[in-house]
């Protein structure tokens, strides 16, 4: 065995879902970063009012009161999750310089499936206590449409946390 595969053999790689799960929910003497969440995850196995023609899907409809406008039936799952508020300028691979302006929640790994399921589905801010606890019942205050999910993974795959780039839906 050489050198260098010994010296790796004895690396602990930094478990990255502990830290997150750290991060949002607080880890010994550390205060939460995260807050209570509510999301809307729909199942892609039971569409609502959304029709597949031609192996396309309609567009749902958003009066719809069983599945909130989403087009499938939802599950309510309450996470901690972290906001970040994005603006500035940020260089992509190609030449071009993007220009980031939204809004951001960082998520664990659990919550969704796939990224599919995740950027058809919503977030609520709801309404918390001064203890950051959820009222009951609960309330909602803000929606935002999930307008796209970043899976971050390890170097083998394994799925990490999720980044969920959002937009606040006028109700």
């Amino acid at each position: 065995m050489s050198i260098l595969q010994q010296t790796f053999n004895h690396v602990k790689e930094p478990d990255i879902r502990a830290e997150v799960r750290g991060m949002l929910y607080g880890i010994g003497s550390e205060p939460p970063r995260g807050h209570w969440v509510q999301i809307l995850r729909v199942n892609l196995n039971r569409p609502c009012c959304i029709n597949k023609h031609s192996g396309k899907w309609d567009e749902p409809n958003p009066n719809c009161k069983a599945c909130e406008g989403l087009g499938f039936f939802p599950t309510k799952v309450y996470t901690m999750a972290f906001y970040s508020f994005m603006s500035g300028d940020e260089k992509s691979a190609a030449p071009e310089i993007l220009h980031i302006h939204g809004e951001r929640y960082y998520v664990t790994n659990e919550v969704f499936v796939d990224q599919r399921q995740a950027e058809l589905s919503a977030l609520y801010e709801i309404l918390l206590d001064a203890n950051g606890n959820i009222v009951e019942p609960v309330q909602r205050v803000v929606r935002y449409n999930i307008k796209a999910a970043v899976p971050y993974r390890e170097d083998h795959g394994k799925l990490q946390y999720w980044a969920l780039n959002v937009e606040k839906q006028e109700v």
